[in-house]
């Protein structure tokens, strides 16, 4: 799985994500009259399928559900990373 580095006090770190097709399939605008909210379907280590609210599956692609709980938990712990797409 994707790791970013440690961040120290003197260092942030902003992460930029291009969602449709690198981060999830289907593209959102595919999923007219679903959307969030959105709830897991499957967790497994090869990979992250969601339901959107009408049922269809979203399927998060490689690492990505790894990569988004990694960022949660930093910025919970306060680590200074920004987030962005």
């Amino acid at each position: 799985a994707a790791a970013l580095a440690p961040m120290t006090q003197s260092t942030r770190a902003l992460v930029v994500f291009d969602l449709d097709a690198c981060c999830w399939s289907p593209e959102m605008y595919e999923l007219w009259g679903g959307g969030a909210p959105f709830s897991v379907v499957r967790d497994t280590p090869g990979g992250m399928t969601l339901a959107d609210a009408r049922g269809v599956q979203v399927r998060l692609l490689a690492d990505v559900a790894a990569v988004f709980a990694d960022l949660h938990a930093r910025m919970a712990g306060g680590e200074p990373i920004g987030a962005a797409i």
